[in-house]
């Protein structure tokens, strides 16, 4: 059920604005890793082919494309988004892990970033504020 936006905490926004960020950063972070995946330094560092960091690169560009589309469907204080975005925001946490650990150069940065924001996410999605918008 669609909700007035009038009603709408700061938090709400934010996590919609970090949505935003972290998809955009999803998606630079899979362009430059399907860019990549021929260098040689990034498949010995990663110990994966050139098929398999291409296939991450896009997964990485369609979670983040999917994140931008789920964060915009937050302002309407529907429960099932935000239980789908908080399932995409986790898999994204997870993916910005591998990319910290297991990745170099311009790929590990996005990789730190895409935690920063997945973590906000998270908080922002659950915190008391958040329980109350979306149970209203």
């Amino acid at each position: 059920m669609a909700k007035n936006n009038d009603n709408r905490p700061f938090g709400i926004t934010l996590l919609m604005i970090f949505g935003f960020l972290a998809g955009a950063l999803n998606i630079a972070g899979g362009i430059f890793l399907i860019l990549d995946r021929n260098d040689p330094a990034l498949i010995l560092q990663s110990f994966h082919s050139s098929s398999q960091l291409l296939s991450a690169g896009i997964v990485s560009v369609v979670i983040g494309t999917v994140q931008m589309l789920f964060a915009s469907a937050l302002g309407h204080a529907n429960n099932i988004v935000r239980m789908i975005y908080a399932v995409i925001a986790s898999f994204n946490l997870a993916v910005g892990l591998w990319a910290m650990i297991a990745l170099h150069s311009e790929q590990r940065a996005a990789g730190v970033l895409a935690v920063v924001f997945s973590s906000l996410i998270l908080y922002f999605l659950f915190n008391s504020k958040a329980d109350k918008y979306f149970d209203s």
